[in-house]
């Protein structure tokens, strides 16, 4: 019962600024229909919101709802697979890498001609895994149609993933995270969203949210996504836009040193830490992260 009224303590928070965000289906790649929200500030800079692995638009309810509402003209898009975008079984929606670099460009593109930064052209911000859908964007249409990247929690790919031993407890670990049965996959979800948030502490609604955007994502779709590509080295030279990565102190799933030396080799990137912070900081650390982001696209846009 506490899960079902968090739930929609969520939709009600949303329901109340429903004069300001709206939600569209937009035909991404392949022709998959793709969930975009954004709210009507067209004229505005742009800022457009990508989540990772098992994430949503849900994801940035912080910032959706913030006052950067009143400045930018933000999106946010549900990848395929996740949130409200099109889940479909087969395995061709998902091992072909520019079908994910389509949805982002779709939603690009939806955006109309509305300001951004820098020339008019958006600043993408992506969270985790996030970071490696943005690479696909870039490695199949380059830089030429967004302003800056920024990188929260996430090295992107650019240090290739070490290969783990597949040892009995992590071929049951992958089985679990996999499951078609729905307590096993909401048991292993749960510890996933454990590791994620870290030492913070979360009001009942805001795990609700958390836990609901995980749990759109079936058991197919994280099987194939197992088979993303992880490997972006080859794009260190590519990416000639601003870059800043975010990364928190305390957070035990994104590397801090690993990211500093991947920024030394980006030719305009800087990295800031958030000392206080954990995986998510655009979360728990909301008004700064908010701060930060506005002051960054702005900056791209004086320059």
């Amino acid at each position: 019962m506490r899960y079902l009224l968090g739930f929609f303590l969520v939709l009600i928070s949303f329901m109340t600024h429903a004069d300001a965000i709206r939600t569209q289906m937009i035909e991404g790649g392949g022709g998959l229909p793709i969930a975009v929200t954004s709210n009507n500030r067209a004229d505005a800079p742009r800022i457009v919101f990508v989540h990772g692995f098992l994430g949503s638009t849900l994801n940035w309810h912080k910032q959706l709802q913030s006052g950067l509402a009143d400045e930018f003209h933000l999106t946010a898009l549900d990848m395929r697979g996740h949130g409200s975008s099109a889940k479909p079984p087969q395995a061709g929606h998902y091992l072909d890498m520019q079908l994910w670099a389509d949805d982002i460009k779709a939603a690009l593109e939806a955006g109309g001609s509305g300001g951004g930064a820098g020339s008019g052209k958006p600043l993408l911000v992506a969270w985790s895994y996030g970071g490696h859908f943005v690479l696909d964007y870039v490695r199949y249409y380059g830089t030429d149609a967004i302003g800056g990247i920024v990188f929260v929690s996430s090295n992107a790919g650019f240090v290739p993933r070490p290969e783990s031993p597949m040892t009995p407890e992590r071929e049951q670990q992958i089985a679990r995270s996999t499951s078609a049965n729905a307590e096993t996959l909401m048991e292993w979800t749960q510890g996933y969203l454990d590791l994620i948030i870290g030492e913070g502490e979360l009001p009942a609604v805001e795990m609700d949210m958390l836990r609901v955007s995980a749990m759109m994502t079936p058991h197919y779709v994280r099987v194939f996504n197992r088979e993303h590509r992880s490997d972006n080295s080859d794009l260190l030279e590519a990416v000639d836009v601003p870059v800043l990565f975010i990364v928190g102190g305390r957070d035990i799933l994104a590397n801090r040193e690993q990211i500093e030396s991947i920024a030394a080799r980006l030719p305009q990137a800087q990295v800031s830490v958030y000392a206080d912070s954990g995986n998510m900081p655009f979360w728990f650390d909301s008004e700064k992260f908010n701060r930060h982001i506005a002051e960054y696209a702005m900056s791209l846009i004086r320059r």
